[in-house]
């Protein structure tokens, strides 16, 4: 037994769930925790420590009698290390017991349930592709897997994976009361799938935050009815009262069909107006920087000439041709600068007027009751031929919606904007991952993945704790909420109903 004792071995024995075996190796309960499993492989590994795992409970379930060791298998864990498992049997009843470690990895896979998670519980924190996760799995574990394996493991562990941690959500928002509020968001995110338009519609609770309902449709397939059908099967049972969007056109008249108001968000409004007036702004500050330039360089060529007959003074004689040519030139000059000034001076003043017509429009939207709003906008409206051609346009669109506008004044619950939907979207498929996904699988994947991640972190507020399978929602304090919610999975994405 001399030649296995190691230094390392004294503090392994410390562990409730190691002995000292006979034969000298190191033998190891099969009822360890995962978390110590996983520390103790790793010390044995570097200290080339032999591991056997046995078991507590060595009764045959026939006569009661306790059973007798009958030699060993071995396990090729995690391709890296082997180690033993114990085997049992009792001659008179013959039968036999096998140590078995499912309770670390599957039946008839060699990786342990950590290391086949790990892809899973990246993907909670950032994307990854599988030849990163293999990366990251050789660096810290210094296990190379196949690429092809990591796909199979989080293909067949994900559902299992997914149920497990949105069961623990449905739990911790039914403790606090958490439910849907009657004031939702509604939007489109264009994604590519293979090379394949499709369309991202989402419905978000704007007060709450939780994600009502998801669903990809292709592109060619896109139309206004797909859009009645998405709110009105989602919505059914639910509190209804508004739904925010941006400015599609048909909009209005499929949300007044299902029963409820019609916001427009006003920064998709102010955006129609920022995009041509940024525009021109742009434009009109280029063309100033333009002509400061070449004011700059007219006076730097009057200074050089103003050098050149520093000290003489009065007329010139007619004779000094050179002179009198320079003052000509120098004449130019002074009257060209004055030209770009005032030209400069039109151009501001055009700035200035177009930046006031646009506050003013603004607060429109910020008005105490919708009869200011109103009348604000009648008095822009009724001076338009006065206005600047890009206000002109815009108020004269804006007119038909005004309504529908201004559905936030007098009313809190309803916000000003569709932000809600835009910040969800940029946080969980951003720009550089619209087209990376090859099979509608893999994109409902993310997104359920992400669904996951908004609901634990905004909807839960849990921000400083991380999001595995083991994460627990404790200590949560109940808010007072009159509206109790379930949640459940339907056609691959997240539904919640009363």
């Amino acid at each position: 037994m001399e030649k296995y004792k190691h230094p390392i071995i004294n503090i392994m024995l410390e562990l409730p769930y190691t002995v000292f075996g006979k034969d000298g190796e190191l033998e190891v309960y099969n009822d360890i925790p995962e978390e110590k499993m996983k520390i103790l492989l790793e010390f044995a590994k570097i200290n080339e420590i032999e591991l056997r795992f046995i078991m507590r409970d060595i009764i045959c379930s026939h006569c009661g009698n306790k059973l007798h060791r009958n030699g060993t298998s071995t396990l090729f864990l995690n391709k890296n290390f082997y180690v033993k498992t114990q085997n049992y049997c009792h001659k008179k009843c013959k039968t036999s017991r096998y140590t078995r470690l499912y309770k670390y990895k599957d039946k008839y896979c060699n990786y342990l349930n950590y290391i086949r998670n790990d892809g899973l519980n990246s993907d909670f924190i950032d994307y990854k592709s599988y030849y990163s996760k293999q990366g990251h799995l050789y660096r810290f574990y210094k296990i190379k897997i196949p690429v092809s394996t990591i796909y199979y493991h989080d293909k067949t562990s994900f559902e299992k994976y997914y149920e497990k941690i949105l069961k623990l959500q449905e739990e911790a928002m039914a403790k606090l009361g958490i439910g849907p509020s009657g004031v939702y968001a509604y939007d489109e995110q264009y994604i590519f799938i293979n090379k394949i338009l499709y369309m991202r519609m989402t419905l978000i609770d704007i007060n709450t935050k939780i994600i009502i309902a998801e669903q990809l449709v292709c592109f060619e397939d896109f139309d206004d009815s797909i859009i009645k059908n998405f709110l009105k099967e989602n919505l059914e049972g639910l509190p209804l009262k508004t739904i925010v969007t941006d400015g599609r056109t048909s909009y209005n008249n499929i949300i007044e069909s299902i029963g409820a108001i019609h916001h427009r968000c006003l920064f998709h409004l102010m955006q129609n107006l920022m995009t041509p007036l940024q525009r021109k702004l742009n434009q009109l500050n280029k063309d100033i920087n333009n002509n400061e330039k070449k004011i700059k360089t007219n006076e730097q060529k009057i200074e050089e000439i103003n050098k050149k007959y520093k000290g003489k003074t009065g007329r010139p004689k007619k004779t000094d041709t050179q002179r009198n040519k320079d003052n000509q030139e120098k004449d130019k000059l002074i009257e060209a600068n004055k030209k770009l000034n005032k030209k400069n001076k039109e151009k501001t003043d055009e700035i200035n007027e177009l930046i006031y017509n646009k506050e003013r429009i603004q607060k429109i939207f910020i008005q105490k009751n919708k009869k200011d709003a109103r009348r604000r906008f009648n008095t822009i409206y009724n001076a338009k031929e006065h206005l600047p051609p890009i206000i002109q346009r815009f108020i004269e669109r804006m007119r038909k919606n005004l309504e529908i506008l201004i559905n936030h004044i007098e009313d809190d619950e309803i916000p000003a904007t569709n932000n809600t939907v835009e910040n969800y979207y940029r946080t969980t498929l951003p720009r550089k991952q619209k087209r990376i996904y090859r099979t509608i699988e893999g994109a409902y994947k993310r997104i359920k993945e992400q669904q996951l991640r908004w609901t634990h972190r905004i909807v839960l507020n849990q921000k400083d704790k991380p999001l595995n399978q083991k994460t627990t929602y404790t200590h949560l304090k109940p808010q007072p909420q009159t509206t109790p919610m379930t949640i459940y999975h339907k056609n691959n994405y997240i539904t919640c109903i009363n």
